[in-house]
């Protein structure tokens, strides 16, 4: 590609130390003037770790800003070049306050979370089951994180589906316990057991759509196969016939 000289004066010059870069070329122009492209202006920098990259000319290279002080966001120098203190006028979350069921152990700093590129303000933190996690500080302020993931997070799932069955089914905790104990703990159709502690393992409440009547507790797939017949009892017939006449 040919390249077109700078006549006016250089604001860099060769050997002009920015950051971990330095100048090795006089700025130049990669297109004419006569051409439609924004005639900006590019030279050339050698980075302390030995990469050769282009740069474009401009007030954030001159500033001494962002990434542009480094080859690129791989390069060696730029994690470790960055401050690991954080002013404490940047903290949101001091030691001991609790969000949910995590308590701050360390305040913020920065450290680069599994599977990012960059450093994030983030915060460690201690959750009532006992495991301790690094979180961003901003997802815990805002309550995006509330626990590790532990049991902890499903007493309150429990909590608003008691919610859910009082506001639409007129159940209490009581009249659902006593549906599963005179099921045996078993879904209604294929009697197969279920755990409660786990939001997808309940025994969901099974109602006729017509008249509102409940007719028991399901597991997960008999209450979404009858949902699937539209509580038709043809169809079902239909599905029994079509299935013995298909061995």
């Amino acid at each position: 590609m040919k390249y077109f000289e700078v006549n006016k004066k250089p604001q860099v010059d060769i050997g002009h130390k920015i950051g971990c870069l330095t100048v090795c070329s006089k700025p130049y122009y990669k297109y004419p003037a006569s051409s439609n492209k924004h005639r900006r202006q590019f030279f050339d920098c050698v980075c302390d770790c030995g990469k050769i990259k282009e740069f474009v000319l401009g007030r954030s290279i001159l500033k001494k800003a962002g990434v542009l002080l480094f080859c690129d966001r791989n390069c060696k120098f730029y994690l470790d070049s960055r401050p690991y203190s954080v002013p404490e006028e940047c903290k949101k979350c001091k030691i001991n306050e609790t969000y949910g069921y995590l308590t701050v152990i360390r305040e913020a700093f920065y450290h680069q979370l599994k599977g990012e590129t960059n450093r994030y303000k983030c915060i460690e933190v201690l959750c009532k089951c006992g495991k301790t996690k690094i979180y961003r500080e901003d997802k815990v302020y805002k309550g995006t994180y509330k626990s590790c993931g532990c049991v902890w997070e499903h007493k309150d799932n429990k909590v608003r589906d008691w919610n859910h069955l009082k506001r639409n089914y007129n159940l209490t905790k009581e009249d659902y316990e006593k549906l599963l104990l005179k099921q045996n703990n078993q879904c209604a159709i294929c009697k197969n057991e279920k755990s409660q502690t786990s939001k997808t393992e309940w025994l969901f409440v099974d109602h006729c759509h017509e008249t509102g009547k409940i007719r028991g507790l399901l597991c997960n797939q008999c209450n979404i196969g009858i949902g699937s017949f539209k509580d038709n009892i043809s169809l079902m017939e239909n599905a029994i016939k079509y299935i013995l006449n298909s061995k």
